[in-house]
């Protein structure tokens, strides 16, 4: 009975490892309204068209099984659009009391410095929620990343956020950016220019009821070979 178990557990566990497991785990990940975002830095000195070889823009940038980009497993990823990064950053300025008519609608930027609002810090809000910071130039954190959307014929579009130290006299101060307007080469590989890329929250899979009956059936097999002599005698 005790092979018969050890089956089970086997069974069990090699259906419910592939599923469950991934390089990009938790630990890479930032959760925001209900969507997982892998952080961009993960996909640093990559250019456009190299993500677009693995997570192709005419199919909604969905990742093929299997592809993967600077080692990791991209299965089930999708890399955002313009408009995709649009409403991650706009989760933040609505929780910064940014008015809908302020948002970002379609490739456009954000300045603090520009708006009529006292100091919110919504895009530090964004790096303090765990999204890292991928150019450390002494004057706050700063990130960008290639969308998957087209800004025309070898040109594309790159996101970025920045909590930056402004010096201008009489004082210094800090100009809170979000943007997804920069057209970029599709060919340019940058050091420390990641990518964007989302998908739905990791949940436990069910153990369909068909594993448990075929490991029943294996065990059975493995009861009738153990008990065979007794049944003879």
């Amino acid at each position: 009975m005790n092979r018969v178990l050890q089956l089970l557990i086997l069974a069990v566990f090699f259906h419910i490892t592939p599923v469950l497991a991934g390089p990009i785990t938790s630990a890479d990940t930032v959760t925001v309204n209900g969507i997982e975002w892998a952080q961009p830095t993960l996909f640093t000195s990559l250019s456009w068209q190299d993500i677009n070889s693995v997570c192709d823009a005419s199919t909604a940038g969905s990742c093929q099984p299997g592809g993967m980009l600077n080692t990791w497993d991209m299965a089930g990823w999708v890399w955002a659009s313009v408009e995709d990064v649009n409403n991650l950053f706009n989760f933040y300025l609505q929780e910064g009391g940014v008015p809908p008519e302020d948002q970002l609608v379609g490739p456009s930027s954000i300045h603090e410095m520009f708006l009529n609002h006292d100091d919110t810090a919504w895009a530090l809000a964004f790096f303090e929620d765990g999204f890292r910071s991928n150019l450390n130039d002494g004057l706050g954190p700063n990130l960008e990343g290639l969308t998957r959307s087209s800004a025309g014929p070898g040109l594309v579009y790159e996101a970025g956020a920045a909590h930056t130290l402004f010096l201008s006299p009489p004082y210094g101060y800090y100009d809170d950016v979000f943007g997804t307007g920069l057209a970029v080469p599709d060919t340019k590989v940058v050091s420390w220019v990641g990518a964007f890329f989302y998908r739905a929250p990791s949940v436990a899979v069910p153990i369909p009821s068909t594993l448990f009956l075929l490991a029943l059936g294996v065990g059975g097999l493995f009861i009738r070979r153990e008990y065979q002599p007794l049944l003879r005698a």
